[in-house]
């Protein structure tokens, strides 16, 4: 579930994802970032439950593959990849970690693949983004909206 979106400038990137979009987590880079980031039986949870709304253009990676995918993101840290959703965008998505350390939600940078590498992107934007992360995170404890988002 998208709940902001901040377009920086005035280039159109073809992406048309509004607040209160659903996606299926396993497709998009945010999900996978917020899956990789859950206890086991919201991970499984989260499998099992059928998208809400369908996206036949992008296929969901078997489970096998998910599992990988899912592991290095939780090496890592992060996901930085060629959007499968979108052609010739690069997406790089980190997770907002709660204070029991799952994911609350997720954050993503969007850039043209013609102008960026993954690894110009990560140069460039990953520091700031798990700054931002950290930001967020507190800001849920602080309210108490981090309980309320884990529990959902």
């Amino acid at each position: 579930l998208y709940i902001e979106r901040v377009r920086a400038g005035f280039t159109r990137l073809g992406v048309d994802i509004r607040i209160g979009t659903t996606i299926h987590a396993p497709i998009t880079s945010i999900g996978r970032t917020i899956l990789a980031f859950l206890p086991e039986s919201q991970l499984e949870r989260a499998l099992a439950a059928a998208p809400r709304h369908p996206t036949p253009t992008v296929p969901v990676p078997d489970r096998a593959t998910l599992d990988a995918m899912l592991a290095t993101i939780r090496k890592d840290g992060y996901l930085v990849e060629e959007s499968a959703m979108t052609p010739d965008l690069r997406l790089l998505a980190v997770p907002v970690i709660g204070a029991d350390g799952w994911a609350t939600g997720a954050i993503s940078v969007v850039a043209p693949a013609i102008h960026s590498t993954n690894e110009d992107l990560k140069e460039r934007a990953l520091v700031p983004m798990l700054e931002v992360a950290r930001q967020i995170a507190r800001a849920q404890e602080a309210s108490g909206s981090a309980s309320i988002i884990a529990s959902s």
